[in-house]
């Protein structure tokens, strides 16, 4: 297995890198590659529980506590240093699924953003999570809903956003590679029904 090793260990970023290959561990996936950088930028692969191999590339945010009483999150997507970084983008092989994901390793919460709504260009973006839609997708393992806004554009804007417990990430993956390329309404009606059909999937025990 290969560590988190390209990037300065003190990077802010760091943890949340570990806290994720870790939840894969949990799942019984086996660690191929990993590799990090301090702007949050990371590309790893692993073995599935079913020897299949595959891979993530993305970002990695962290959600801090926000609100009242903390229970609510906030995070702030930036972009990349480099518009050439090589652990961002999609890989025309496909071996690779795009992530862009907020990381609470405290709560054990991840929130995950539609990669195609986030470009190397976008400006720094301050996003809120209401504690209603944190104590929902930590009570349910998986919740999605929509993030709408005003982005500085000349149109309105959505993106449908998912947030799961660490214990649900490897349904995630799953979830991301049968959803990259959708649109906006097709992303959060599969969202809403993904976890329900894992479910009904699963053999007895």
């Amino acid at each position: 297995m290969t560590q988190p090793g390209t990037g300065s260990s003190t990077s802010p970023t760091a943890p949340l890198l570990a806290f994720l290959c870790d939840m894969l561990l949990r799942s019984g996936c086996e660690l191929l590659n990993v590799e990090g950088d301090k702007s949050g930028s990371f590309r790893l692969a692993f073995e599935d529980p079913l020897l299949q191999r595959t891979g993530l590339v993305g970002r990695l945010f962290r959600l801090r506590p926000y609100g009242t009483n903390g229970d609510g999150a906030r995070m702030t997507l930036r972009p990349p240093a480099s518009p050439d970084d090589p652990r961002r983008g999609r890989d025309p092989f496909r071996v690779f699924t795009s992530v862009v994901l907020g990381v609470d390793p405290v709560r054990g919460l991840f929130v995950a953003f539609d990669p195609a709504r986030h470009f190397p260009e976008d400006a720094p973006l301050r996003v809120s999570i209401s504690a209603e839609m944190v104590r929902t997708t930590l009570e349910r393992g998986w919740h999605s809903w929509l993030r709408e806004g005003w982005e500085e554009r000349d149109f309105d804007f959505a993106e449908a956003l998912v947030g799961f417990r660490s214990d649900r990430l490897f349904h995630y993956v799953h979830f991301e590679r049968i959803a990259e390329g959708l649109d906006t309404p097709y992303r959060e009606r599969l969202a809403d029904e993904f976890l329900d059909v894992t479910r009904r999937r699963r053999p007895a025990g």
